[in-house]
């Protein structure tokens, strides 16, 4: 009797699924630190404000940690909202940086930024194209 065995899991995918649950992280830090400091930056002003930050952050966290648990189960439907998440989590930082970052010298790091965003969305692209055939 022989059981039908997944290959394991590749480098790879293991590194996706790592860097998912590190970007959940951060999401879920921030939804924390809006919450701890809501007063803190209410007092400052801040466009677009406290309720904007946490739910970026919930959103994150709750992407983040919901890619890396479909990659790591490997449901079929996974590879293809990894990809359209990740595109939309791209485009949301950069909507939230053109819309919400008014100082000259916050933008003096963009290229690297540009080049940090389309290095990621290649990585994603590239292992969910050669290492999730399931």
């Amino acid at each position: 009797m022989t059981k039908n065995r997944q290959p394991g899991r590749s480098f790879l995918l293991i590194v996706l699924v790592l860097g998912l649950l590190f970007f959940s992280l951060t999401g879920w830090l921030r939804l924390y630190l809006s919450i701890q400091d809501w007063q803190l930056l209410v007092s400052l002003g801040l466009f677009p404000g406290p309720l904007y930050l946490a739910l970026y952050g919930a959103v994150i966290g709750l992407f983040g940690a919901g890619a890396a648990l479909s990659l790591w189960l490997r449901w079929s439907w996974a590879p293809r909202v990894v990809w359209i998440g990740a595109l939309a989590a791209a485009a949301w930082y950069w909507l939230d940086r053109l819309l919400f970052t008014q100082t000259a010298s916050s933008w003096t790091n963009w290229p690297f930024s540009a080049g940090i965003t389309v290095v990621c969305l290649l990585f994603v692209f590239f292992v969910l194209t050669r290492c999730c055939n399931f």
